[in-house]
């Protein structure tokens, strides 16, 4: 990834991220599938979501579907490429 982990952390508290759980949130972005790297890193330069999709999700149908916030979406993106039928069970029961 071409972003810093401080570049990462802005981000993530310009999110509004509770500070108990920023670390822990760069950590996941930090090591996102190259996928999702790719995608989040379009968004940061753009502005714009790009046509990402995992298991028949989007960025956007996450975001206006399931009422994730932008980070929330990318990560469960990045959970729907590790591992789909957890991550799939979890939007299924409303974990966000």
């Amino acid at each position: 990834m071409t972003l810093s982990r401080t570049e990462i952390i802005k981000i993530i508290k310009n999110e509004q991220y509770p500070s108990s759980i920023i670390e822990n949130t760069a950590d996941k972005i930090i090591n996102f599938s190259d996928a999702t790297k790719a995608s989040f890193e379009f968004w940061y330069k753009t502005g714009k979501l790009d046509d990402f999709q995992v298991e028949g999700y989007t960025l956007g149908s996450l975001i206006n579907e399931e009422k994730l916030l932008l980070i929330g979406a990318y990560l469960m993106m990045d959970w729907l490429i590790k591992d789909p039928e957890k991550a799939k069970a979890s939007l299924k029961m409303g974990i966000k």
